[in-house]
């Protein structure tokens, strides 16, 4: 069974220009840890959706944000509902024509902070279930497999608090 990238932790990074975020969970919605063969997942990062068709990129987010760019991506993912967050992917990955026959049924979006430059990277994912499959899916809220563990502070005995963070339990 073919597994998806493993996530950073929702605000164990900051997204500012300074962050050091590297795929970390904005928010999913009935997406999988593994799954099964017959079962779609695709996805694409925004600069590069941005690259291939600018002008479809900023109608896209304006249609649904409300504002041009993606400066309030991670905040507007937050406010809206899991069909609106999934409707958004769909229209972002342009899947509604090459995709037609496909029921997607799960999203996730991550965040990055490119070192190079400063700009914020969104990874925008979508999931199709098998209806008759076995997959296990996760929202934001759940313990989620496909999101790391970060464990409580300790002290290293100077002084100085720590997270520790792990891939899988």
């Amino acid at each position: 069974m073919p597994r998806v990238l493993t996530a950073q932790p929702s605000g164990s990074q900051s997204m500012g220009s300074l962050g050091r975020a590297a795929h970390m969970l904005i928010r999913q919605h009935n997406f999988p840890d593994t799954y099964a063969d017959n079962e779609h997942l695709t996805g694409a990062d925004s600069d590069r959706l941005a690259y291939n068709n600018y002008k479809q990129n900023e109608d896209c987010l304006q249609r649904h944000t409300g504002v041009p760019g993606d400066m309030g991506l991670a905040s507007w993912a937050w406010r809206v509902t899991c069909k609106e967050l999934l409707a958004f992917c769909v229209d972002a990955l342009q899947l509604s024509s090459t995709y037609s026959e496909v029921l997607w049924t799960g999203c996730r979006i991550l965040g990055t902070v490119n070192r190079s430059n400063g700009h914020s990277v969104w990874t925008i994912e979508v999931f199709a279930k098998d209806p008759n499959g076995t997959t296990k899916v996760y929202s934001t809220s759940d313990n989620a497999p496909n999101v790391q563990r970060q464990e409580t502070y300790f002290e290293d005995g100077s002084g100085r608090a720590y997270t520790k963070t792990s891939n899988r339990i």
